[in-house]
């Protein structure tokens, strides 16, 4: 006779990990922080997400993500994202090993871009620029000094930047560095050499003088105001309505990384090329390249906080402050699509 046998099985109710009380006391106490806030609720989550989900930051991170998708729903060029990690009560006493058993008594939030995409903007530019002269240079300054507060881009006046960081020893040219290298190579090396760096000569090529000047000539704000309402193109009114929007608003804080000038920064949201694969792409492209393979610190986080548990107000300032923020993103975003779509 023969006689299946038949494993046994746990009863539906019995949660397939066990928690110690600690753990869903600090799952629940995140829960309730975010709830307080006002940062999740009944319409913004399924009934059964926080009692199903036993990793506190993962709740952290789930709300974070679905708060933003409500605040800014409409993005097409950047992609934001968060990254959270616990604070735990540090006890000056304790080893490495056992520091993680602490209490978690925060959460430290970082943001950034997510994928570094790149968008060809300069047919728009000069479109606007021929339409009313400086309008493409006022448009482009916003972007750079409204951007560089919220959302960082690498536009043409950041390649001049970096190309002077990367290979002219900070320079305004690339002068300095021929004059060493002429003491150590010979000409023909030195050529060589050339084709393996970015000349001033090349920047001037590749983008009009008044993308990389920072101190560029603009319209005022009153000039701006009429093109946007006034102009008979569209294309140009629309440019000079998100500019101006963008203009308008001021970040209520910038929450700059705690690093912020301590290493180098690569997290831009977007990198602007005038041309297709243009040497934008190759500046960003050795940047990048040179902080992962070097000995400089890097950073790619636009902005961080650190929030206490049961600090509701400190968490409803900081949503009421990324509202602005996230205001000011979607309209650099709707630019860079206006500019790339020319």
């Amino acid at each position: 006779m023969n006689t299946s046998l038949s494993l046994p099985r746990l009863h539906g109710a019995v949660p397939a990990r066990l928690l110690p009380v600690a753990g869903r006391a600090e799952r629940c106490a995140i829960a309730a922080f975010l709830a307080k806030a006002g940062m999740i609720d009944a319409y913004s989550v399924p009934p059964d997400w926080i009692a199903g989900n036993d990793d506190e930051i993962d709740i952290a991170l789930q709300a974070l993500e679905n708060w933003f998708r409500r605040e800014a729903p409409h993005l097409g060029c950047l992609d934001p994202h968060f990254i959270v990690e616990s604070m735990y009560e540090i006890d000056p006493e304790a080893t490495p090993s056992n520091k993680i058993e602490a209490p978690v008594i925060g959460l430290s939030i970082k943001w950034g871009e997510r994928n570094v995409s790149r968008w060809t903007v300069g047919a728009g530019f000069e479109a606007l620029e021929q339409a009313v002269p400086r309008l493409g240079a006022t448009v482009l300054d916003v972007i750079d000094k409204q951007g560089g507060l919220v959302y960082p881009l690498f536009t043409p006046a950041v390649a001049l930047e970096q190309a002077s960081l990367l290979f002219w020893y900070g320079e305004e040219d690339e002068s300095l560095l021929l004059e060493d290298l002429a003491g150590q190579c010979s000409e023909s090396e030195i050529e060589a050499m050339r084709d393996d760096i970015v000349t001033k000569e090349d920047i001037d090529a590749a983008f009009p003088a008044w993308a990389t000047n920072l101190t560029r000539a603009r319209l005022s704000e009153r000039a701006l105001s009429t093109v946007a309402t006034r102009h008979t193109d569209r294309f140009v009114r629309t440019a000079a309505s998100l500019a101006l929007r963008l203009l308008r608003l001021r970040p209520v804080s910038n929450f700059m990384p705690k690093c912020e000038g301590e290493g180098v920064y690569i997290g831009f949201g977007a990198v602007l090329c005038w041309r297709d694969n243009d040497i934008a792409m190759r500046l960003s492209d050795a940047m990048a390249r040179r902080a992962w393979e070097g000995d400089e610190e890097t950073y790619d986080h636009i902005g961080e906080i650190e929030l206490h548990i049961g600090d509701i107000k400190g968490m409803r300032d900081w949503m009421r402050a990324m509202r602005r923020q996230l205001r000011m993103i979607a309209l650099l975003d709707a630019l860079i699509e206006h500019l790339a779509a020319r």
